[in-house]
């Protein structure tokens, strides 16, 4: 497959001047050109593009991870799997049952692992010991090329299913408490934490309207401005989300006046302090689902 600049730039939330630059300064990646001088770019530097962003987001230099061999960078990003591996509270055993069911492509060896870890911690405490670990070691795995998307998709696709099925088992409650609103902003897919709070909100009595995934922003505030809701949650995970994050919530702000904001993800300090007063920022989870 081959990626454009403005796919990589949306892959990797890197701006385009930004690849550019890692391009010419560093010979960071090596692309194809057309007759007209177009850019195109393959799975391996997509994959390293990727790699280098994620060492960055952990500590790294440009100028020291433009250095790094093919092999070194995997190597690093190795460690950081082993780093989540020994994460405290994570079923290791377990999360590594289900990337091989992924790997091999076998909802019954998927069906096993996962009836394991609902009968040793439940739902939520599957989600936060297993689900959420196992999608981290994917996305790590898949940048150094030991699984590929279609295995990824198999397993995202069967954790939601037990998602829509878990809350579809909840009991109806007549007395509602909060109202909340949940939706995934345009250019957000990954909707399996959306589905997790959807499950908890509504486990706890809440009245929950789920809009699901890349939603424009013009129909979200149609249906605040109609609505009168006490909660908005999204979830900013991909790295154009985070960038525009700033615009998002001015532009909320206008219908929302009335509603608490709340938005999770991994934000840097400099985006908390900006936005502090207007957000409630979700970055640990675990927190999140104990207290609402």
């Amino acid at each position: 497959m081959q990626y454009s600049i403005k796919d990589l730039e949306k892959l990797s939330g890197v701006q385009a001047h930004t690849i550019r630059i890692w391009e010419q300064r560093y010979g960071l990646l090596l692309p194809n050109r057309t007759d007209t001088n177009i850019r195109s770019y393959s799975d391996y530097y997509a994959r390293k593009l990727l790699n280098v962003t994620t060492l960055i987001q952990n500590g790294w230099k440009i100028s020291k991870v433009s250095k790094l061999s093919h092999e070194e960078i995997n190597n690093e990003i190795q460690k950081l799997i082993e780093s989540l591996d020994a994460g405290e509270g994570i079923n290791t055993v377990i999360v590594n049952q289900i990337v091989e069911s992924g790997m091999l492509l076998s909802e019954a060896s998927f069906e096993k692992a996962f009836s394991s870890a609902l009968v040793k911690y439940g739902i939520r405490g599957s989600y936060l010991k297993v689900i959420y670990p196992t999608l981290v070691k994917i996305g790590l795995m898949w940048s150094k090329e030991e699984v590929v998307p279609v295995q990824e998709h198999f397993i995202t696709n069967l954790i939601k299913q037990k998602l829509f099925t878990a809350i579809d088992a909840l009991p109806y409650l007549d007395v509602e408490k909060e109202s909340w609103l949940l939706f995934l902003p345009e250019g957000e897919h990954h909707e399996l934490g959306l589905l997790m709070a959807n499950y908890v909100l509504k486990e706890k009595g809440h009245k929950v309207i789920y809009l699901g995934a890349n939603v424009p922003l013009v129909d979200v505030k149609k249906v605040v401005s109609e609505g009168g809701f006490d909660n908005l949650l999204m979830f900013a995970v991909a790295r154009q989300t985070v960038a525009l994050l700033t615009g998002l919530v001015s532009e909320l702000g206008k219908t929302t006046s009335d509603c608490e904001l709340w938005v999770a993800g991994t934000f840097d300090d400099d985006l908390i302090g900006d936005l502090k007063g207007r957000i409630n920022f979700v970055q640990d989870f675990d927190k999140f689902i104990n207290q609402n």
